[in-house]
C-alpha cells in the first residue's frame, strides 16, 4: 500500500495579506488537500538593529502591533483559512521575524488564549510529521557575500558568522538526525537560510534587465550556509538501506532563486517569497518492499515539486 503526503511550503511572507487570500483563492479552486504546511521564516518585516560582529546583533524586541500581525497571520490566516484548523502548521522564524520568535519555548511570548492548536514551532526541535518521517527545523539567517568579498554585504540575524550558525546545527539539528538514522526513519529539514553552493541560495541577476536597483549593483550573492552544506555532504553512516536520510530540505531568505535542486538526493526547495505570489506544493510518498518474504515500508520520497504562482 503507497502512502503519500502533500505538503504546502510557504515563506518570505513579510506581512503580505493580499498574497495569502490569493494563496487561499488558488487552493480553494484547485480543490487540494493538504496533510501539513511547512512555513520557513520570514513572516513579518522587523528590521533588527545590528552592531556588528561580536557585538549583540539581534535586539528588537517585539511590539504589541508585531503579536498581533502575526496573530492574525500565523495562528489565524495561515492556521484557520489555510489549514482549516486541522492540518498542522509547523514554523520557523526568519532573520525579520521577531526575536522572541527564536526562543526555545516557541509561543511563550503570546497570549496563550489566541493560540491556534495546530500550529508547532519546530525551531532547535522537532515534530513527527507522519509514519517514518520527523520534521526537525532551524531558523534564522547567515551572512551573505559577493564573490570574493571578506566582508558581508548584508549580516545574518541572529547568526553574526556561519560558524554560529553551524555550532547550533551541531547541536540541535545534527543529533535528531543521528537518531532518526539509528531508528530507520528519515527527516525532513526546515531552514530559513538554505545551503551554500546550490541554485536556491545563489542570487545571479541580470545588472541590465533587473528590476531591483541593489540587484542591478550587486548581481551576485552567495547567500547560502556552508555548515548547512557540509551537513547534507556528511549524513550519519552506514547509510539506511534503500532510504534517502534527508529526502526533503524546504527554505526561504534567497526570494531571488527559487527552484529546486537535488544535493546528494535531498531535494532543496525554495519557493520564492509569498508575497510576490510564489509558494510550492510538495508530494513525497512511499510503498511497500519485500525482503526474504517480508514486507517492510520503503523510505520516503520527493514524487513532484509544483512551484506555485498566483
Amino acid at each position: 500500500m503507497v502512502q503519500q503526503l502533500t505538503l504546502l511550503h510557504i515563506t518570505d511572507l513579510h506581512v503580505g495579506d493580499d498574497a495569502l487570500a490569493r494563496l487561499h483563492a488558488h487552493l480553494t479552486t484547485t480543490g487540494r488537500s493538504l496533510d501539513a504546511i511547512l512555513v520557513t521564516g520570514d513572516l513579518l518585516n522587523v528590521w533588527h538593529p545590528l552592531e556588528g560582529p561580536g557585538g549583540k546583533e539581534y535586539d528588537a524586541p517585539a511590539t504589541d502591533a508585531m503579536r498581533e500581525d502575526w496573530l492574525r497571520l500565523l495562528h489565524g490566516t495561515v492556521a484557520r483559512t489555510l489549514a482549516g484548523s486541522a492540518v498542522p502548521v509547523l514554523w520557523i522564524p526568519g532573520n525579520h521575524d521577531p526575536i522572541e520568535a527564536f526562543d526555545g519555548k516557541g509561543n511563550a511570548w503570546l497570549p496563550a488564549d489566541r493560540l491556534a492548536g495546530n500550529v508547532f514551532p519546530v525551531h532547535a526541535k522537532w515534530e513527527r510529521l507522519a509514519p517514518g518521517l520527523v520534521v526537525a527545523g532551524l531558523g534564522g539567517s547567515v551572512p551573505a557575500y559577493e564573490p570574493g568579498a571578506e566582508e558581508p554585504i548584508w549580516p545574518g540575524c541572529p547568526y553574526a558568522t556561519d560558524a554560529a550558525f553551524g555550532e547550533e546545527l551541531e547541536k540541535c539539528v545534527r543529533p535528531v538526525v543521528e537518531y532518526v538514522h539509528g531508528e530507520g526513519e528519515q527527516v525532513v529539514l526546515m531552514t530559513h537560510s538554505g545551503p551554500a553552493e546550490c541554485a536556491t541560495t545563489l542570487i545571479d541577476a541580470d545588472p541590465s534587465t533587473d528590476p531591483d536597483a541593489f540587484l542591478r549593483e550587486h548581481p551576485t550573492i552567495a547567500t547560502g550556509s556552508p555548515a548547512l552544506a557540509a551537513l547534507l555532504r556528511s549524513p550519519p553512516t552506514p547509510p539506511t538501506q534503500g532510504k534517502t536520510l534527508i529526502p526533503l530540505l524546504v527554505h526561504g531568505h534567497t526570494h531571488w532563486a527559487r527552484g529546486v535542486q537535488n544535493v546528494r538526493g535531498t531535494h532543496v526547495v525554495n519557493p520564492g517569497s509569498l508575497k510576490d505570489g510564489r509558494a510550492a506544493v510538495i508530494h513525497l510518498a512511499r510503498g511497500e518492499a519485500t525482503d526474504g518474504g517480508r514486507v517492510g515500508q520503503t523510505g520516503w520520497t520527493v514524487k513532484t515539486v509544483e512551484l506555485l504562482e498566483f
